[in-house]
């Protein structure tokens, strides 16, 4: 369901330079897959995303953030996922 897709993500260690201010990623998930690899019987679970940036110099509405789409999509794997947020449009 489409209110169930914007999702908050947990950075992978060797990404912590790019964590935000809030030491989560913030995504909407387009699709959910799974990828098999002939040498590996255990598929890999990927969810194709479009990020949500933060704006920075926009102070917190109402105790939340102010987010905003960019241009970026990415696959990232599922378990990577922390948690459904809800993202309210203006």
């Amino acid at each position: 369901k489409e209110w169930f897709s914007d999702v908050a993500v947990t950075p992978a260690e060797d990404q912590e330079q790019y964590s935000s201010a809030e030491g989560l990623w913030y995504r909407k998930v387009l699709l959910i897959f799974k990828f098999f690899r002939s040498s590996s019987k255990e598929p890999y679970e990927l969810a194709l995303v479009r990020w949500y940036d933060i704006f920075p110099e926009q102070p917190k509405l109402y105790g939340c953030l102010q987010l905003h789409y960019t241009k970026e999509y990415n696959a990232i794997l599922i378990g990577s996922i922390y948690q459904e947020a809800h993202v309210i449009p203006r």
